[in-house]
């Protein structure tokens, strides 16, 4: 054991040691056994430690290390927004094994991030090259979409605000459109959304264990346990809101529950390793009651399978937990970060009773559309602190999705698309799902070390989602902080979101100018696409600096 000890030391010693000259540039695929290495490199400049197997060395293959799922995202860039910030702002530290080591056993690790998500942060989402992606042949079927193979290249993004038959929506058959989305989704990408009227759901709640959540399927007769660990407001020192404690789900830990504590909100963090494995087997307690087979009617992906094991814990509250926790069930918010900010968007476009939606970080397959991509382009990030020419080098893109490591985030049919223009939509339309008077939208991004991720792109998912929201009447219903550095919920990130949902929710008004949240620093002029004005939609330019 010491030997082993030894040689792990001397490994990250050198890893160290070249960290900064390869400035996370290396996508896995050079690698292929440590499949998610992401950011590996710059780990004071990068911020991207990046996902040591970021998932490549599953749970299993080495039980001592393998539920780490990743090394997470060691350096995670957000140190120097707002210090180490319970150890979740390294950018990964919050998680060792993506959740295998709840924060309900380790309470007092809780704040560093739930020490449950080492594997993933700092860019774990990075993955071998199409060379590994399996071949997943299409098959006839009576859904009445077109098949892959027969939809056509659709040259600029996707109209949110046209029906499949070319039909204008508007605000009046907007439901009727966002139901033919929402089926687009299941059907093409992340599989089925279950229907929660099938199943029956009971609690049990014990302080020192946390939350155990039993769910029956109707049907089948199926049972299955998730237990989310729960930490609750000290009433003592901030007072409880009208109707009790509003809280927030995390995907995974080390998005600054301290801060949210602080502020009178509860935080449930799930262990979403329990609830589907992430690889693609299909493993885990939701695939225990809803099993995956070649049908297409049973295909849900692992974003999807993590996205309604956050929905359980509103069923649960709607079940009694509610007064038993002294918890608001409706004043709700969920987040995550990195694939569990891809869970995040996928959550809030399906799950209605969520008031407010959170994704950091998610890149492709979340928030980040699939038709921009920031390679090679250059930034001037002065106005936040940064650099003045920043040139982005590699992005997350489709076929990095379907290779072995992400495949089991989707269905079968994502994985037989080629070219990303034949998708029938992009990521706005996933975003305008959360679209409703009653909710909100809060997008985060980082600038630096993430060009993986590519925060141009989800800025420009911003700017097509706002254009959707003001039709809708909804333009103050959708924000977004684009953070300088940091694989993470920052500390910044969580003060503007604490005002942001305090303000829309209680009416309380905000210490932050929140008009910040409607810009970032690629509205600038000498950084701008001229692209982003073909969405539409109205910004205040330039963004407003960062407060000190």
């Amino acid at each position: 054991m010491k030997k082993t000890i030894l040689q792990i030391t001397c490994f990250l010693a050198s890893v160290l040691l070249v960290g900064n000259a390869v400035h996370a540039q290396v996508p896995g695929n050079g690698m292929p056994d440590f499949g998610a290495m992401g950011g590996f490199g710059g780990m004071p400049m990068t911020g991207g430690f990046g996902g040591f197997g970021g998932g490549a060395m599953p749970a299993g293959g080495m039980p001592d290390f393998g539920a780490m799922g990743g090394f997470g995202g060691f350096g995670g860039g957000a140190m120097p927004a707002g210090g180490m910030h319970d150890f979740g702002a390294m950018g990964g530290f919050g998680g060792f094994g993506g959740g295998a080591m709840p924060a309900g056993g380790m309470p007092d690790f809780g704040a560093m991030g739930g020490f449950g998500g080492f594997g993933g942060f700092g860019g774990a989402d990075q993955g071998p090259e199409a060379s590994d992606m399996k071949e997943l042949p299409e098959k006839e079927d009576d859904s009445g979409f077109p098949m892959v193979k027969s939809l056509k290249a659709q040259k600029g993004i996707p109209d949110a605000m046209k029906f499949m038959d070319g039909k204008e929506a508007n605000k009046d058959n907007w439901s009727t459109r966002a139901d033919e989305i929402s089926r687009l989704y299941q059907y093409y990408m992340y599989g089925v959304w279950p229907d929660r009227k099938g199943e029956k759901t009971t609690f049990e709640y014990d302080a020192s264990k946390g939350l155990t959540i039993h769910i029956k399927r109707i049907s089948t007769g199926k049972e299955g346990t998730m237990t989310v660990s729960v930490r609750l407001p000290d009433s003592s020192k901030v007072k409880m809101p009208e109707g009790g404690w509003p809280y927030l789900v995390a995907m995974t830990g080390g998005v600054q529950e301290q801060m949210a504590l602080n502020q009178g909100v509860a935080v449930f963090t799930l262990n979403t390793g329990t609830i589907a494995a992430d690889n693609n087997k299909h493993q885990g307690m939701f695939y225990e009651l809803y099993p995956y087979t070649d049908n297409y009617k049973e295909q849900t992906g692992v974003l999807m399978a993590w996205a309604w094991g956050a929905s359980k814990v509103i069923d649960a509250l709607e079940a009694g937990a509610d007064k038993v926790l002294k918890v608001n069930a409706k004043n709700s918010m969920v987040t995550g970060v990195s694939r569990w900010g891809k869970s995040t968007m996928v959550c809030g476009a399906f799950e209605k009773r969520f008031k407010m939606v959170i994704p950091s970080c998610s890149g492709t397959g979340g928030v980040a559309m699939f038709r921009y991509l920031s390679k090679g382009k250059t930034y001037d990030l002065t106005l936040l602190g940064g650099q003045k020419e920043y040139q982005y080098g590699d992005n997350e893109q489709l076929h990095n999705l379907q290779t072995t490591g992400g495949q089991g985030w989707f269905n079968n049919k994502f994985c037989q698309f080629r070219d990303p223009e034949t998708l029938p939509f992009d990521q706005h339309m996933l975003c305008s799902l959360v679209a409703d008077k009653d909710r909100y939208l809060f997008i985060i991004g980082s600038c630096t070390g993430e060009d993986w991720v590519n925060a141009p792109s989800m800025w420009a998912a911003y700017r097509a989602t706002r254009a959707v929201y003001e039709k809708l009447g909804l333009g103050d219903h959708l924000a977004c902080n684009i953070h300088l550095t940091g694989h993470a919920v920052t500390a910044e990130d969580m003060g503007y979101i604490l005002d942001y949902f305090f303000q829309h929710v209680y009416g309380e008004k905000s210490k932050r100018n929140l008009t910040k949240l409607t810009s970032s620093v690629f509205e600038l002029k000498q950084n701008k696409d001229p692209f982003f004005d073909s969405f539409g939609g109205t910004i205040p330019i330039p963004p407003i600096p960062p407060e000190k």
